[in-house]
Parts: C-alpha cells; structure tokens; sequence
C-alpha cells in the first residue's frame, strides 16, 4: 500500500537516508541507477539532447555495444525534433521519460525504480519492458503495475506497513495464488 516504507527503503539503500537503529552496507563498486517518483533535475532552457550529452557521449547496451544519446533517445521514443526542444517545453510525461531514459544512461549495476510506470505511454513501457529483460544488474522496482512485475520479476518483497515486509521468492501472481 501507499505509504508503507517502499521509497523510505530505497533512500536507505542510496544512501539518502541514515538507517537507525543499524547500518546499511553497500558494495564499492556498486553504481545506482535511482529513478524517483520527483523526477528530474533539469533547467528548463536545457534542450533534451544536451542533459543527456552532460551525462554520458555514449551509452553502453550490453557488453558489446553502445548507442549516441541521439540514437538512445529515439530508442526510447524521442523523435529528432524533440530532441532540440527545451525540457521547459516537454510535457509531463516526456519529462517522465527523459528521467527514465537518464537514469539508465550510466550504465548502472544496480537500479531503483519508483513506480515506473507511472504516467508512462504503452510504447514507452514496452521500451522500458525489453530493456529491462536484458538488463544485467540488480533490479529494485516498486510499483502496483502488478503486468510489469508478473514479466520483470522473480522475487517479491511485500511491504505490509509499520515496518513488516513478507519476502516472497516467487512472481507477484505466484504470490497472490499463495496469500
């Protein structure tokens, strides 16, 4: 449920939060991708192409190969001219994809997505779906699209409020057959 402690856990593990009483312990080569529910941290007068250049010139897919933030961008549904708009000028929604699309820019090991799909148009979630099929890192992903977790996820952690959570290793069907 809403408010349960789902992104109090996320800023826990990122480190934006102090655990305590305990500590959290996180890898040294570890790097986050953390796509919040805030959104991103863009000037407006920023065209869409500079802030993803600002983050990397190239995007590594896979092991082997790497997108330009051009192509990386009409990957997830930027046509060129969009591209060259200002981020002030986008709407909601394609705000809400460019903080996707940056948040997976650096090529994280481990990604934290808070509700996801949340104001997300169908092809941009099937985008988002193949990524993360191949996606090799950590996955943390909080959402109540219960389709996107039933194709994403292997392992469930149930945050049932006031601090208890129900591990559940199996998909969020096989879950809700069991509860």
């Amino acid at each position: 449920p809403n408010g349960a402690g789902k992104t109090t856990f996320f800023k826990l593990i990122m480190g934006e939060l102090q655990a305590y009483p305990g500590k959290v312990v996180r890898g040294s080569s570890m790097v986050f991708g953390y796509f919040s529910q805030q959104g991103a941290n863009i000037r407006d007068e920023v065209r869409v192409i500079d802030a993803v250049k600002e983050v990397a010139e190239e995007i590594p897919m896979g092991k082997s190969s790497s997108l330009s933030p051009a192509a990386f961008l009409r990957y997830f549904h930027f046509d060129d001219t969009t591209q060259y708009n200002n981020y002030g000028n986008l709407s909601g929604g394609e705000k809400r994809r460019l903080h996707l699309l940056l948040t997976l820019v650096n090529n994280p090991n481990f990604l934290i997505l808070d509700e996801p799909t949340n104001d997300l148009d169908i092809p941009t979630m099937h985008t988002l779906e193949h990524f993360l099929e191949h996606y090799q890192g950590c996955l943390l992903v909080a959402t109540h699209d219960r389709a996107f977790l039933d194709k994403l996820v292997d392992h469930i952690f149930v945050f049932k409020g006031n601090g208890e959570i129900k591990d559940f290793p199996f998909s969020y069907t096989e879950y809700k057959e069991k509860d």
